[in-house]
């Protein structure tokens, strides 16, 4: 049996002197099926049942035509395997409007 549970909230203006700023948080949980855990555990690695993600993000608004968000996300056992160790994942995204 495999399934998903994701769930997230965000603030809007949550600096009172920036009303078009966001800030996100999220976590979300998959559970993998029994035949890739038994083909990871055959290849020689230690299968979870889940993997779980943490992401904490900022949406900035910098100006009319420009925002930055940058985002860090904190992985759970990746690919449900307690063979590879948790990780750390940071990203920057820019918008630009014209």
């Amino acid at each position: 049996m495999q399934d998903y549970v994701g769930a997230g909230i965000v603030i809007d203006a949550p600096v009172a002197t920036r009303p078009d700023d966001q800030l996100g948080f999220a976590v979300a949980s998959a559970r993998v099926g029994d035949p890739y855990r038994t083909y990871v555990n055959q290849i020689g690695g230690n299968a979870q049942r889940r993997e779980t993600n943490w992401e904490l993000t900022y949406r900035a608004q910098l100006s009319e035509r420009l925002a930055i968000q940058p985002d860090i996300q904190f992985v759970q056992y990746p690919a449900a395997s307690s063979s590879l160790d948790n990780a750390w994942v940071v990203g920057l995204r820019f918008e630009i409007a014209y």
